[in-house]
């Protein structure tokens, strides 16, 4: 019979639930506020002041990169380019989207499991709120 946290943490002592609670903020924290979130933040702050052309640029430039990584690393993404006959080359902008299929509710629940990256391990997917 295996406890879960919440089992355990109902017949602790009030200052150890409390100490629970903090530790657990602190975890929480640190996974939301890591060094890519600063990151991300400083680009933030600074493009607010860039011109629509470089926007433009830097968006098409992480299109491209998202595009190469999705054909190397993602079989159901790379399936789905091969059966257009589409290399990441030929997707350069986000009119070039349209050249890739909308994929519906049910392509996901039929490709679930060919559409994570060969890259991620599994234990590094965590589910999210």
């Amino acid at each position: 019979m295996g406890f879960k946290k919440e089992d355990i943490y109902k017949y602790l002592p009030i200052t150890a639930q409390n100490f629970a609670v903090s530790r657990y903020g602190r975890i929480t924290r640190n996974v939301r506020f890591s060094e890519k979130y600063f990151a991300l933040r400083q680009l933030f702050e600074k493009s607010q002041f860039s011109s629509l052309s470089d926007l433009r640029e830097y968006q098409n430039e992480k299109l491209n990169n998202l595009i190469i990584d999705a054909f190397d690393h993602v079989p159901f993404y790379r399936d789905i380019m091969k059966k257009r006959k589409l290399v990441p080359s030929d997707i350069r902008t986000a009119e070039d989207l349209n050249k890739l299929p909308i994929i519906g509710k049910g392509d996901i629940r039929i490709n679930f499991g060919n559409m994570t990256s060969t890259e991620c391990k599994q234990g590094d997917l965590r589910a999210g709120h």
